[in-house]
């Protein structure tokens, strides 16, 4: 008798016959306390052999809803992977041109979910009415949130608005980061208090080297002829969207020079 005797007493003689036949489950104590309660129990051959049989049962039973379970992960899983197949940049057997495509719809998709996700705070004021008037900044602030999502989704299903929109998002950071680049030489060329200020407030040159080498880079890839013909984008289409986009953002931005 030992400590996993008392405890056992009320099993029943299938679970006892569990313990035995899983020796790597069970400490060496709690296997000789099953064997000792069942050798008490007296039981019949023919009772062990019924035992047996429907602990056997169980265990093919446990097998099947394993397989099933892993099978129906598989089903979810393949399911998944087809939603995915539209948009899967490393696809064999794709086209540059739509390899380009995909990795766009993939990347800033990922930074649209991240940047609605992240703005949660400011869905909740605007459908919560604490802004009070709906003016022109919170209709801006709508715009910011839905624009960039509107624009992927317009972009996947390969329309020309789409194409606009997400260049229109490369177009703009990629001059704001023009525009830093230069103002980080023009106030390093003149040091004094106020520069030192305006510097320490402004983004560091490698950041906005790095926007721009990221923005600049989509954008030229967006505007490479054979994605431009996907969307019916003519070339001077293309050099009017980016004129005019450039100018606006030198109209408001242009203060910084």
């Amino acid at each position: 008798m030992n400590e996993f005797t008392e405890r056992y007493n009320s099993k029943s003689n299938i679970e006892l016959l569990k313990i035995i036949k899983n020796p790597r489950d069970f400490k060496p104590l709690a296997i000789q306390a099953a064997k000792d309660i069942l050798a008490k129990r007296e039981l019949t051959p023919i009772e062990i052999e019924n035992h047996q049989a429907e602990l056997t049962r169980q265990w093919k039973d446990k097998e099947i809803e394993r397989k099933d379970r892993f099978e129906q992960r598989k089903k979810l899983i393949s399911k998944g992977l087809n939603y995915l197949d539209p948009i899967n940049p490393l696809k064999s057997g794709i086209t540059s041109t739509e390899r380009i495509i995909r990795i766009t719809i993939v990347t800033f998709g990922f930074l649209s979910l991240y940047w609605l996700f992240s703005r949660i705070g400011d869905f909740v004021l605007i459908f919560s009415g604490d802004l009070g008037v709906l003016d022109f900044s919170v209709a801006l602030l709508v715009l910011q949130l839905f624009l960039p999502p509107c624009g992927i989704i317009l972009f996947h299903r390969r329309k020309p608005i789409g194409w606009i929109i997400l260049s229109i998002m490369l177009i703009i950071p990629t001059t704001l980061s023009i525009l830093n680049i230069i103002n980080t030489y023009k106030y390093q060329a003149a040091e004094n208090s106020l520069t030192t200020l305006i510097v320490s407030f402004a983004p560091s040159f490698s950041s906005s080297l790095l926007a721009f080498v990221f923005n600049g880079g989509f954008l030229f890839a967006l505007c490479r002829e054979n994605v431009r013909k996907v969307y019916s984008i003519t070339s001077n289409k293309m050099y009017l969207i980016i004129g005019i986009v450039i100018v606006a953002v030198l109209y408001f931005f242009g203060g910084l020079l």
